[in-house]
């Protein structure tokens, strides 16, 4: 305030900056018939978005939707200009590609495109083209959090929903959903990925502990149990049993809260 009044006094102008605009972003999923593909920005310089459409037309997906967190994959298809002289040839055939289907193409930022963005930085480290039958583990907190959000949106939007699954437990189960992400990698087992030489995270074992102290202060071991079967019910995440019996042991605690292969707390 005093160097304020000092400005004042010498007639000195001061600019404001503009207040900051806040977007919600969000990953919408793809409409009811159609395929939806999510790139990363930085997919334009490599085979990436003309890998998704010539697959989706070997497959026959003849409604494709791509995503990019890049306005210039956006500007390439009104201006193949842009497109790396290399790759403009092959460019050109995916394009003439898309003509074919019914295809679309838009924009999100990069925050909601997190799934994208970890899916490139592990084909970097693959030697050509790799397909995966299961979401990778270091994948999975990402890929699971726009599940969550939707089942968050079904809920809040359908009065059936809301008698089996309280929308307010929903925002209860917020930090609990945070705390055990990090544990997922490690619980899903994934056979074809090498997950920190096959024992969990730092930051697991640290948000069981956290998990455990939320159980001490009187939050329901039933309910920490409930949370984490919203979380994997209805997906294809299946936890390894072997895995979820090595977890207190190597992360040298103890589970207070029941977890298990099929996540039915009901039993």
């Amino acid at each position: 305030m005093q160097e304020f009044v000092i400005l004042k006094a010498f007639n000195v102008n001061v600019h404001h900056p503009n207040a900051p605009v806040i977007k919600e972003v969000w990953w919408h999923p793809p409409l009811y018939n159609w395929v939806k593909c999510n790139t990363d920005g930085s997919a334009l310089g490599n085979p990436g978005v003309m890998n998704a459409i010539e697959v989706a037309h070997s497959k026959g997906w003849n409604y494709l939707w791509l995503e990019s967190d890049s306005q210039l994959v956006n500007l390439a298809f009104k201006s193949s200009l842009i497109v790396p002289w290399k790759l403009r040839n092959r460019w050109f055939n995916c394009l003439e590609l898309t003509k074919t289907m019914h295809f679309r193409v838009t924009h999100i930022y990069r925050e909601g495109n997190c799934c994208a963005d970890k899916m490139a930085a592990l084909g970097i480290n693959v030697d050509g083209f790799y397909w995966w039958d299961n979401v990778p583990p270091s994948v999975q907190g990402d890929y699971i959090i726009p599940l969550l959000a939707m089942s968050l949106v079904f809920v809040s939007n359908n009065a059936h929903a809301k008698e089996l699954y309280p929308i307010a437990n929903f925002y209860a189960c917020e930090r609990i959903f945070e705390y055990f992400t990090n544990c997922l990698g490690f619980l899903v087992g994934d056979s074809n990925a090498i997950y920190n030489f096959g024992r969990p995270l730092r930051r697991c074992c640290q948000h069981i502990d956290k998990l455990n102290i939320l159980v001490q202060h009187r939050t329901s071991p039933m309910f920490i149990c409930w949370c984490i079967q919203v979380m994997v019910k209805g997906t294809t995440i299946s936890l390894d049993t072997s895995r979820i019996q090595d977890l207190p042991l190597m992360c040298n605690t103890t589970l207070s809260f029941p977890i298990s292969d099929n996540m039915d707390c009901s039993k």
